[in-house]
């Protein structure tokens, strides 16, 4: 039945255009975030655009010291100003619309904030998810881009070029609390809400660039563990047909027969090495961390016995970027690797992955080459992202019984003489917002809506 809604709701127009570019004028180039015009990088090989992605990033890892990958494994990366390099923060999110996850933004920067993905999951309507992914794309450009010439081309908390979304998850265990963030229980439906949301933010008008790098999470069984038939597929569309290009582990840890003592996720290598780099072909996928949790490896979890082993068994385990600004990496792996509990190979194979999503993303490139560094700020809440806002709202409501004709559809003012809007987050623009909200221009809260088309009798 699932499907055979999305292939009806799939096949309706979309009357909405999204911007694909700017003819606004660039920024400086002193004010992005790689200055590969300069000597000594302009004449490195991973400055030079000829070469792959994969070849760049080997070569920029090389010649960095040790202290300098160690450093590179951190969501929280430091400048390599020898090399022109300005510091970076992963640590972004675009659940639904580019979310402000604690970033300081600039105050005129206000941008459209799209419905909760469980309401998205509601409209069964792929196409639109997609569109509402390119919206998010173009607006994430625009404020990174908009973020770099404010701030000298470093990039800012939450003004970064990936995103961690979206999530994947079934919402199967309500005691989670966090269901708003899914596209529902149906792994077919999660699969297919999940590949368009990615597809619209990964993929623009030039293919050999990311626009924004996706992110899936949380890897893999977060409550009740169905491995193969519940949990798994979401992430394996997203990896093998989405092409999405980074994973975050979940908190949890998997216990099954293939690792017998259980490992957290972050640390699992059964997921990590196994099902997600060798299963899912995807050796160069990017892994980060959920928010501290390769310190919960031990401070939590207790599954070893400090912060050094615990930074040691997660990226032996290939979790690349430790999130969290406890940082874990960057204090514990030199130790980790003096007394032998991870070997150099495996963190330079880590640095390597991190440059090279950074380098899809076009930040080693010239401006002029990656057109999607042009878009600016005329790009965020513009009309046509407010009217695919308000198509993606009232396509998300459902009506789940009118029994009996109880309500009259469809609702008229003329037929109504009084209505009641009644429990606690009727008025409440927090509740509206949700979690992983953007600045919007304005709210309207439910009861706002009905007290500008009817009379509205107040209850005290």
């Amino acid at each position: 039945a699932t499907k055979s809604i999305l292939q009806e709701r799939s096949a309706l127009p979309l009357a909405v255009s999204q911007n694909a570019g700017s003819s606004a004028k660039k920024p400086a180039l002193s004010q992005y975030p790689v200055e590969c015009y300069s000597k000594p990088q302009s004449d490195l090989p991973f400055c030079d655009p000829k070469l792959s992605f994969m070849e760049r990033a080997k070569d920029l890892e090389s010649r960095l010291t040790l202290e300098e990958k160690i450093q590179q494994t951190s969501t929280i990366a430091p400048a390599i100003e020898r090399f022109g390099i300005k510091d970076y923060n992963w640590r972004s999110n675009c659940l639904r619309g580019w979310s402000k996850s604690g970033g300081q933004w600039l105050s005129d920067l206000k941008w459209t904030v799209f419905p909760a993905p469980i309401a998205l999951a509601a409209t069964f309507n792929t196409d639109l998810v997609n569109k509402i992914g390119q919206a998010t794309a173009d607006e994430g450009r625009a404020l990174h881009n908009t973020m770099l010439a404010a701030f000298n081309g470093s990039s800012t908390e939450a003004a970064g070029l990936n995103c961690f979304s979206p999530n994947v998850n079934l919402y199967r265990d309500y005691r989670w609390g966090r269901g708003q963030e899914t596209f529902g229980e149906d792994p077919y439906l999660i699969s297919q809400m999940g590949n368009a949301y990615t597809r619209g933010l990964q993929e623009g008008s030039d293919s050999k660039y990311l626009k924004i790098a996706a992110c899936a999470k949380h890897f893999a069984v977060h409550t009740i563990h169905d491995l193969y038939d519940t949990f798994l597929p979401g992430f394996k569309s997203q990896v093998v047909r989405a092409k999405v290009a980074q994973v975050m582990p979940a908190y949890s840890g998997l216990k099954c027969k293939y690792i017998p003592d259980g490992a957290p996720d972050v640390a699992n290598s059964f997921l990590l090495k196994t099902v997600l780099r060798e299963k899912f072909n995807a050796p160069n996928i990017s892994v980060v961390s959920d928010n501290g949790a390769v310190g919960f490896v031990y401070t939590k979890m207790k599954y070893v016995t400090d912060e050094e082993t615990a930074a040691a068994v997660c990226i032996n385990a290939t979790t690349d970027l430790d999130l969290g600004h406890d940082e874990i990496y960057p204090t514990y792996l030199p130790k980790a690797l003096d007394n032998g509990k991870v070997n150099l190979q495996t963190i330079r194979d880590a640095v390597v992955r991190n440059f090279y999503l950074r380098m899809r993303l076009g930040d080693f490139d010239p401006p002029s080459m990656v057109p999607y560094q042009s878009i600016d700020k005329s790009h965020l809440n513009t009309p046509q992202n407010q009217a695919l806002n308000l198509q993606a709202a009232r396509e998300s409501i459902v009506l789940l019984r009118n029994s009996g004709q109880a309500i009259r559809l469809p609702l008229l003012p003329k037929n109504i003489i009084e209505i009641t809007v009644i429990g606690p987050h009727a008025n409440s623009t927090q509740a509206l917002l949700s979690n992983y909200e953007g600045i919007p221009p304005k709210t309207v809260t439910v009861l706002e809506g009905i007290q500008s088309v009817l009379k509205v009798r107040m209850l005290t």
